[in-house]
């Protein structure tokens, strides 16, 4: 809990605002972020019967927040103006993991992911991945852990999307890599995962 209440008072600092999305949606909406395609085996599912009228409809254990974040976001009207917005949430979250797998707390079927979303414009993109990574560091400091290896994770081989908008990602991603490491005065390695994104997208990953 000392752990929760301190990224709560860190994330409130940033702006975030705290949210809690549903535990279990729609297969529809899995469906609609590209995760159910990719990510179904290692969902908890459920079936609820239809009647005469309605057929059966599926849903799952959220095994990330990432599509709940989304549709707190769309609700509601928005303009650019209000941009950037930042979701945060302590999330439970539950995936099933094959029983072989399974080891101690580092690889669990049921978990609290202290995650975060934000939805800015492409204008705003590398101001606020420095911002985060200022925050990161700030967090690692706090806990005693003074050089930090930031790794670039590109394009896995299975990946949605065409390779002009990966192209641009990765771009994005390296500059913001390398001006990090410029402003952390050697605290900051860095290196390149290769292949190692996710289906969606490049992504940091911090060590």
């Amino acid at each position: 809990q000392n752990l929760v209440n301190y990224m709560r008072r860190r994330l409130d600092e940033q702006g975030y605002q705290e949210v809690n999305a549903p535990q279990v949606l729609d297969k529809s909406l899995w469906e609609t972020s590209g995760h159910w395609g990719w990510y179904r085996d290692a969902m908890f599912k459920v079936t609820v019967a239809g009647d005469d009228t309605d057929d059966d409809r599926v849903f799952a254990l959220k095994p990330m927040n990432c599509p709940g974040h989304v549709q707190i976001f769309k609700h509601g009207l928005k303009s650019y103006r209000d941009l950037p917005v930042k979701l945060a949430e302590f999330g439970n979250v539950h995936r099933y993991e094959p029983s072989g797998a399974l080891h101690g707390l580092m690889r669990v079927r049921g978990f609290t992911q202290d995650d975060a979303h934000i939805f800015c414009t492409e204008d705003q993109l590398e101001a606020e991945i420095l911002r985060i990574n200022d925050l990161m560091m700030s967090v690692y400091r706090d806990f005693g852990f003074e050089e930090v290896v930031v790794k670039l994770a590109t394009r896995p081989e299975k990946r949605v999307g065409t390779d002009q908008m990966w192209d641009h990602a990765e771009e994005i991603l390296r500059r913001s890599l390398e001006r990090m490491a410029s402003v952390s005065g050697g605290r900051i390695k860095t290196g390149i995962n290769e292949g190692e994104g996710t289906f969606y997208g490049p992504k940091f990953e911090y060590t």
